[in-house]
This record gives C-alpha cells, sequence and structure tokens, in this order.
C-alpha cells in the first residue's frame, strides 16, 4: 500500500537489493549500493533513504542505526484499531501533509502509529510492552486509549473524541 502511494506521489521505485549504505561526512545516510537482478550493484545517492526491511533491519545490521534487539518481539503486545473522522492536520507540507503516516516513540519497545489508510479510515495503534499492559489490570480498549495518549498527548486530539 505505502509502495503504491510513494509511485502515485512520483517516487521512482526500482527493484533491488541494498548491499551498503552510502554514508556522508556526518555520518548521514545519503544513498545505498544495490545489486540489480540484471546489472552489477551500483551506488545510488538520494534525498531520502527508506528502510522498510522489517525485522531484516537492513540499516542497524550495517551499524548505522542504534542496535538491533533480538528476542523481544515475544514480550510485546500490540492494540490498533480503524477509525473515521479522525482530524488530520495540513501541516507545513501543504495539504497533502494530512496524509502522512506518523510514528512516535515513547521509549525502548513503546511506539505508536498513525496511518491514513484511504480519505476517511486512518489505522491507529501501538505496540507495547506486554509486562505494562498485564500490571495496568485494564481493558484492552481502556489501556489501549491510555497509553497511546502518553507516547504522543496531541494524538487525543486526533483521536475519538
Amino acid at each position: 500500500m505505502m509502495l503504491k502511494e510513494a509511485e502515485a506521489r512520483g517516487a521512482t521505485v526500482m527493484q533491488g537489493t541494498a548491499t551498503k549504505p552510502l554514508l556522508a561526512d556526518d555520518d548521514a545516510v545519503r544513498g545505498v549500493t544495490v545489486r540489480w537482478p540484471t546489472v552489477r550493484a551500483r551506488t545510488s545517492k538520494t534525498q531520502i533513504v527508506l528502510d522498510c526491511s522489517g525485522q531484516a533491519t537492513f540499516l542497524a545490521n550495517q551499524r548505522v542505526t542504534g542496535p538491533k534487539y533480538l528476542g523481544n518481539y515475544d514480550k510485546q503486545v500490540a492494540f490498533f484499531s480503524q477509525v473515521t473522522g479522525a482530524v488530520r492536520g495540513s501541516g507545513v507540507s501543504g495539504e497533502e501533509a494530512k496524509d502522512n503516516t506518523l510514528i512516535f516513540y515513547a521509549k525502548k519497545f513503546h511506539w505508536g502509529w498513525f496511518i491514513p489508510l484511504d480519505k476517511d479510515v486512518v489505522s491507529v495503534g501501538m505496540v507495547t510492552p506486554r509486562a505494562d499492559f498485564l500490571a495496568k489490570k485494564q481493558t484492552p480498549e481502556e489501556f489501549f486509549r491510555n497509553e497511546l495518549y502518553d507516547i504522543n498527548p496531541e494524538i487525543r486530539a486526533s483521536y475519538l473524541r
């Protein structure tokens, strides 16, 4: 879904396998070396690099970002919902910013998301340590609402009123 949206907004999609990040003098990622199915590997400079490798964590394995934490996924729990009528700001980027995906981080293993799926529906969710959920002795809905607001208090204005 995100790939189709990126293409619709003008992104050029090139199917290959990233093998090495291209780093600037300040250690910022400025591109990648990519192995292509039909040609030799080539380095491409870019304005933005998205690591969409999921649990494969390309940039973490290349030691560009923070360390990769293994063995903790079974100690986390996810809560999510799809809602309509969420307030989407226009932001500084113009009208298209209302369709941006937002990710909120509170602390290690505790994060949330706000992902527009279409013009009406938004996916809202979070991942948190299972122990936190069990310790609060709340219903899943109570916990979800309270913790999501703690991750980003401004989401209260956008989420179910």
